[in-house]
């Protein structure tokens, strides 16, 4: 699905479920990867007055070593008073394999521009990444009046032999 994206406003009219079954991890031999990648996405935030907080939906796509051209699906929790939040994301690889992490992350927002890093724990995942753990570090640039960004993102995946 991810080879069909052409353009980034594409990104914003896609809704994916992510998966529900991830891997159990373990104590089985793993081999370590070294992943390094760049997205764009496309972010739709909904403002919650009680708690000053955006629920965020992002969907984005990219390219990554170890896994080629890929779709991510991200959905969280932003909190504006303190410029953090947490939520879990989705990276779905070219062969449908995917892995899922639980990430916290803070937000620099200067003239109307956001730098987002988000720190993303390896929970699992799917084919080749079932029982997986690692860690991920996501960095975004978003200029607040779109909807779209892009970045890169840098990190260590663990795969279960």
């Amino acid at each position: 699905m991810a080879e069909s994206i052409r353009d980034p406003l594409q990104l914003c009219q896609i809704d994916l479920q992510q998966p529900t079954g991830v891997g159990t991890g373990g104590s089985a031999p793993t081999t370590s990867l070294n992943v390094r990648g760049t997205l764009e996405v496309c972010e739709t935030d909904t403002y919650q007055p009680a708690t000053n907080s955006l629920l965020v939906h992002a969907v984005g796509t990219g390219t990554a070593s170890h896994l080629g051209r890929f779709m991510m699906v991200d959905d969280g929790i932003a909190y504006l008073s303190t410029s953090s939040g947490g939520g879990s994301v989705t990276f779905f690889s070219a062969n449908g394999d995917s892995f899922t992490a639980t990430e916290t992350g803070l937000a620099a927002i200067t003239d109307g521009i956001a730098e987002i890093t988000d720190y993303a724990t390896v929970t699992g995942g799917t084919g080749r990444f079932a029982g997986a753990t690692g860690g991920l570090t996501i960095v975004r640039r978003r200029d607040l009046s779109s909807p779209l960004s892009s970045g890169w993102f840098y990190g260590t995946i663990d795969l279960a032999k």
